[in-house]
């Protein structure tokens, strides 16, 4: 039986240079896991290769290779650098000062939006419509109520 010549079938190391405790898939960096039943010499397959068939080992020892890899470039990066404390100061008081900025019903600024734009003359569907006024509706009658809160505790 003639096998198709594949330049990825080819193995990348030969069997006897391999460790014994590495997949018998030719270019598998994963440990075996499988015991071999063709007898192997107490060699196996990893589990990603005992789970497949014989012709997709090539593809698969790739992928775990481009795995691998992908994993080592990951583990070797450099720490991000330590950031002094007045660094740290300064970044909370930019933060701080976005907090500042915003106003406490700010989840409320699409409905005043709409009611800006369909003051303005837009067009509006009724559902934008109900949306909004609804919202804004809610939105007073808290207002509403903390002032009256306030008032009494006064």
């Amino acid at each position: 039986m003639k096998r198709d010549f594949d330049r990825r079938s080819e193995p990348t190391e030969r069997p006897q240079e391999r460790p014994a405790n590495l997949c018998i898939a030719d270019g598998c960096p994963r440990l075996w896991a499988w015991s071999d039943s063709l007898g192997a010499g107490g060699r196996g397959l990893c589990t990603h290769h005992g789970r497949a068939d014989p012709h997709r080992w090539p593809e698969i020892s790739e992928r775990l290779r481009y795995a691998d890899s992908i994993a080592d470039e990951r583990a070797n990066h450099a720490p991000a650098p330590r950031l002094s404390p007045q660094d740290k100061v300064d970044m909370l008081n930019a933060l701080r000062g976005l907090f500042r900025r915003t106003k406490p019903d700010h989840h409320k600024a699409w409905a005043r939006d709409l009611r800006a734009r369909e003051e303005a003359g837009e067009q509006l569907t009724q559902y934008q419509r109900d949306a909004w006024r609804e919202a804004l509706r809610a939105a007073d009658q808290v207002l509403s109520r903390a002032h009256l809160e306030a008032a009494h505790d006064a």
